[in-house]
């Protein structure tokens, strides 16, 4: 965070800081050749103020003498071509089974961390499912994913529990902040040394609620009509591969106490009956959807993480508070603001 604050200017949103110090770090630590290394941003929607994100790392890797080093990106709209970097169709879908296998095991290891009786045993579990996963997404072996979700729900069933019921703190909010625990200050670890239990939404919402916007246009402004296909299908592959993940957990003994996976449909209806579906910049119709599917399943607590610069952030977190308030009058929501 520091070396991004050298090189990026203040007025730039605390996410670009974060992200771009992280990327210097890593070409500063003397583990990468600058001459054999390329850069990749991943990119949200105009608004969003990632469309400057690139630019931003272009002049911080000239200030810091890594003017060589490619800078890429990838975003809906695609991804920039590069003679060293051609992304294929498999290789997504590998992507998109690694970020499926993540929100699993983001959703079982938060609760039994939560209610472990030996300290230790979640994150063994972790690193075993890691290792047992890799294989599965490096292969795309969609068969053998749908599979292991049924084991990998049982094997976490057998962690030994207290049987007590914490508070429950979600925590929602612009998506690096959300998800990342240096930038966030390990807010996760302090909810438990408080006594709540945290709960993290599924990336893969956000990523989904992204494709969504090509059917928005296409609907109500006029937009390509084979984007809008585009997305429909990809959305209903990745949601039928999250059906074995729905089913695991159903038939599971942690059914009552760890929360469903969620879908985009049933977030997309409870975010249009707070904002319409245009509103798509930043965390857009999703964020107070995400506050709507947690207070449903009985998480009346909600941290809105806020960081500096993120406008997309304030306008549809925050003033979206009050319209979620008189949905769900049990709701307790706060803003926490980094900077």
């Amino acid at each position: 965070i520091s070396l991004g604050q050298a090189y990026v200017n203040n007025d730039a949103c605390y996410p670009a800081i974060v992200a771009i110090g992280q990327l210097l770090h890593a070409l500063q630590s003397g583990e990468h050749d600058p001459h054999r290394t390329a850069l990749l941003l991943s990119q949200t929607c105009g608004p969003c103020r990632a469309s400057n994100y690139p630019a931003l790392l272009r002049k911080a890797l000239l200030e810091c003498g890594f003017a060589s080093v490619p800078v890429l990106t990838m975003s809906t709209s695609g991804v920039d071509s590069h003679p060293g970097f051609s992304p294929s169709r498999a290789m997504l879908h590998k992507m998109v089974l690694g970020m499926l296998a993540g929100d699993m095991l983001q959703r079982l290891s938060l609760h039994t961390q939560t209610y472990e009786r030996r300290a230790g045993d979640t994150a063994e579990r972790v690193e075993h499912w890691l290792r047992t996963l890799t294989p599965i997404v490096r292969h795309g072996d969609d068969l053998a994913f749908s599979r292991s979700m049924e084991r990998l729900v049982r094997d976490f069933e057998q962690i030994g529990c207290d049987v007590d019921h914490r508070p429950r703190v979600a925590v929602v909010g612009e998506i690096l902040l959300t998800y990342h625990p240096d930038a966030n200050r390990h807010i996760v670890d302090i909810i438990r040394q408080e006594g709540g239990e945290p709960l993290l939404p599924d990336i893969t919402n956000f990523m989904l609620y992204c494709l969504r916007d090509s059917i928005y246009d296409w609907q109500s402004q006029g937009g390509s009509a084979l984007g809008a296909l585009g997305s429909t299908l990809a959305i209903k592959k990745v949601e039928n591969l999250r059906k074995s993940m729905r089913e695991a957990l159903a038939r599971s003994p942690l059914a009552h106490r760890v929360m469903p996976v969620a879908h985009l449909d049933t977030l997309a209806r409870m975010g249009e009956s707070m904002l319409s579906l245009g509103n798509a910049a930043g965390e857009g119709w999703l964020l107070p959807a995400e506050m709507l599917e947690f207070l449903n399943h009985g998480a009346k607590d909600i941290l809105c993480l806020q960081p500096f610069g993120c406008l997309p952030n304030h306008v549809v977190g925050r003033g979206a508070f009050k319209t979620v308030r008189r949905a769900a009058p049990q709701a307790n929501i706060m803003a926490i603001d980094y900077d």
